[in-house]
């Protein structure tokens, strides 16, 4: 596993944390109990076989959104323009995200749990480089 790549895949996990604060209306049915939750320390996550994989085919949608987007963004001078490709592009990870079985807060545990736990992150890279 190369530096590089696990230097990917944490970026893509901080961006798609991102998509949840861009993507605020996901989340305000939770209101300070999100809050609460930040503020404790992470927990052990159990991931399941099934939900990594999941995760990886996920994860190559967004990347794939990703490029697309950074892609179109090449061409752009106007801020306007800009800020509705990003909007776009963040409603279809959260649509990419949930057509693989999961919501995005599922999805950003297991990533940063992948980002803090060695026995994740080398399953979800097995499952990734598999489907290269």
């Amino acid at each position: 596993m190369t530096k590089r790549f696990i230097c990917s895949l944490l970026g893509c996990a901080a961006f798609c944390l991102m998509i949840v604060f861009m993507a605020g209306n996901l989340y305000a049915q939770q209101g300070q109990g999100q809050q609460q939750m930040m503020q404790q320390p992470a927990a052990e996550v159990q991931v399941s076989d099934a939900d990594l994989e999941k995760v990886a085919t996920a994860y190559q949608d967004i990347h794939a959104i990703r490029v697309e987007l950074q892609d179109s963004l090449a061409g752009v001078t106007d801020p306007k323009s800009a800020q509705k490709l990003q909007e776009q592009a963040s409603a279809d990870m959260v649509e990419a995200v949930q057509e693989n079985g999961l919501d995005v807060q599922t999805y950003n545990q297991i990533m940063e749990a992948a980002q803090t736990n060695e026995d994740i992150r080398e399953k979800l890279s097995a499952k990734l480089q598999k489907m290269q």
